[in-house]
């Protein structure tokens, strides 16, 4: 990441605000540089977001697994032992991600079609 790229770090609420300047504040200590913070409003906004993204990093299951379903590269931040189950068991570089996909591709998207909608 220590590129020209763009690199937005995301939020949805005040606390998520919170962590992601901490986040930033710690990587640019490293030498890794953001170009955009940016608030998410609403679900479409969100899944445009990530269908855009080259890889997705997050300590959010749901994001993980919405990057996955969208072919991208994860890596979860893993700050508990039931993100750290969900890395070892989808975003090892042994696993079939396609699969994986494709067995909750179906009901995924008829939930993001449907999120949308409303």
């Amino acid at each position: 990441m220590r590129t020209n790229e763009t690199v937005e770090v995301i939020y949805n609420d005040n606390q998520d605000k919170k962590i992601a300047k901490q986040f930033i504040k710690y990587a640019h200590s490293k030498g890794y540089k953001f170009r955009k913070l940016v608030e998410i409003k609403d679900e479409e906004q969100f899944i445009k977001l990530l269908s855009t993204a080259k890889k997705i990093i997050s300590p959010r299951m749901h994001t993980c697994i919405l990057g996955i379903i969208l072919g991208k590269e994860v890596v979860p931040v893993i700050f508990s032992e039931k993100m750290y189950n969900f890395q070892q068991m989808y975003c090892n570089k042994h696993t079939d991600l396609t699969s994986i996909a494709s067995n909750i591709n179906e009901s995924a998207e008829d939930i993001i079609t449907k999120v949308l909608k409303d």
